[in-house]
């Protein structure tokens, strides 16, 4: 219990500063609206801690994507605050900015993943619904046809 809660606190300033990180750059603040990162990760923030006992589905994310993620914005924030900029720098910003943009992603995919469940759930439901109104729709046209 102790290492999951201490695993989410960190999560948790993780994502906090990777917020404030997000607003400080108009470039990240885009890529922040177009992959919905800070909602995702909030998101799968409060279902790790409805589901602790799943923890260990989202290690990439908790201890890799998430981390990374917030350093290298803050990287990028270090660089793009730097009074006099070179041709280099504009090219290291926007490579950074492109592996930003990938690693949202990844924040993307990982909320994916731990929401496959239901969604394979609701999948085979709608299967067996289907089929359920395929079964009955015929029975029922056997029935129009009896009483003609």
């Amino acid at each position: 219990m102790k290492f999951f809660r201490e695993t989410m606190q960190t999560a948790k300033v993780n994502i906090l500063e990777l917020e404030q990180n997000m607003r400080k750059s108009t470039k990240l603040t885009a890529i922040e609206k177009r992959n919905n990162t800070i909602h995702l990760a909030k998101a799968l923030f409060k279902e790790i801690t409805e589901e602790p006992q799943r923890l260990h589905e989202v290690d990439k994310f908790l201890y890799v994507h998430l981390p990374s993620l917030k350093d290298l914005t803050a990287k990028y924030i270090e660089v793009d605050n730097h009074e006099v900029k070179h041709k280099s720098t504009f090219s290291v910003l926007s490579e950074s900015a492109e592996t930003i943009d990938g690693m949202c992603n990844l924040i993307a995919k990982d909320y994916v993943s731990f929401k496959s469940e239901e969604i394979e759930d609701i999948e085979l439901e709608m299967e067996l619904a289907k089929k359920a109104i395929t079964r009955d729709n015929h029975s029922t046209d056997e029935i129009n046809d009896e009483e003609l």
